[in-house]
């Protein structure tokens, strides 16, 4: 491989995201498969009016991996994304109040041609008793976070995931006990790397 690999994890708060993409790299690395976890925010270093602003905040996530993919020294590595364009797109669309069509498959295009297409899509979902346990388990609770338990925005982010083109989406049960998922990635991203 002479380029770096990208793993984008999506999918409602309170899902696993987080703790899924950790126990990926860990399961990576035990393999000697360089890997690195970014968060779309980087360094939490997003300002406040930047967060509350739909654009701003769009712009900020675009930027933000744009640049630390171009600026990343360590080449031939896995990175892990937890959450991605998707996130930043759907979220504009959600605050703005937007309609979902096609024409956001026509933006995500776009994007594509400045940041690097994932290979693999990993869409976390679960069950609403558990999500909502999770969320309340966080230290760190934002307006989002409580906003992602409004039934509206369930549907909605569950008819956008539907409708972005999904070929390289992977939909994952983090229900099912850790070392099942783990084994699921593990299948998925042997298939993809390899290639």
């Amino acid at each position: 491989m002479n380029k770096n690999f990208i793993i984008a994890f999506e999918g409602l708060d309170g899902t696993g995201k987080t703790k899924f993409s950790n126990l990926l790299k860990q399961a990576l690395e035990e393999n000697n498969i360089s890997t690195i976890i970014w968060k779309i925010d980087s360094h939490s270093r997003i300002t406040l009016r930047q967060k509350n602003s739909p654009l701003l905040s769009f712009k900020y996530y675009i930027k933000s991996i744009k640049n630390r993919i171009n600026n990343n020294s360590r080449k031939n590595n896995i990175i892990i994304f937890d959450r991605y364009l998707y996130t930043a797109l759907g979220y504009r669309t959600l605050r703005n109040n937007e309609r979902i069509t096609f024409l956001l498959n026509y933006e995500l295009r776009k994007l594509h041609k400045i940041l690097i297409k994932p290979e693999i899509v990993f869409l976390c979902k679960t069950t609403e008793e558990l999500r909502k346990k999770n969320i309340y388990q966080k230290k760190n609770i934002d307006f989002l976070d409580i906003d992602s338990l409004n039934k509206k925005n369930i549907n909605f982010w569950n008819n956008f995931y539907t409708f972005i083109d999904n070929k390289n989406f992977y939909s994952l049960d983090t229900s099912l006990h850790e070392s099942k998922v783990l084994e699921n990635m593990l299948l998925i991203v042997k298939e993809h790397y390899n290639n």
